[in-house]
C-alpha cells in the first residue's frame, strides 16, 4: 500500500510541475499574441489575468503537495516503515561538479 501511495504522490508532484510549466508557456503565448496584434497592454481581455491567477494557484497547489509529501514522510517514520515499503527509492540527482 505504501508503494502505491508513493507512486501516486510522485505522479501528482510531476503533474503539478508540468501544469505550472504549461500555464507559464500559455501566459507567454498570450503576451506575445497581444503584442503581435498591436494591442496596448491594458486593452486585452481578462485572459492573461486569469491565467496568471491560475499560475499562482498552481504554485500554491505545488506547495500543498510538497507539504503532503513531508507529512507522509513523518507518518512513515512514526510507523517505522522501511524505505523498501515505498518501492524503488528515487534519489534526487546530485549536482554535477565542474
Amino acid at each position: 500500500m505504501a508503494a502505491q501511495v508513493a507512486k501516486r504522490l510522485l505522479a501528482a508532484e510531476m503533474a503539478v510541475d508540468i501544469a505550472i510549466g504549461e500555464t507559464a508557456r500559455l501566459l507567454e503565448a498570450l503576451a506575445l499574441a497581444s503584442r503581435e496584434a498591436g494591442m496596448p497592454p491594458d486593452s486585452g481581455p481578462q485572459a492573461p489575468t486569469l491565467v496568471s491567477q491560475a499560475l499562482t494557484n498552481l504554485a500554491g497547489a505545488r506547495g500543498e503537495i510538497v507539504g503532503a509529501h513531508k507529512a507522509l514522510d513523518g507518518l512513515a517514520r512514526r510507523l517505522s516503515l522501511p524505505v523498501s515499503a515505498f518501492g524503488v527509492p528515487i534519489k534526487p540527482r546530485e549536482a554535477a561538479v565542474d
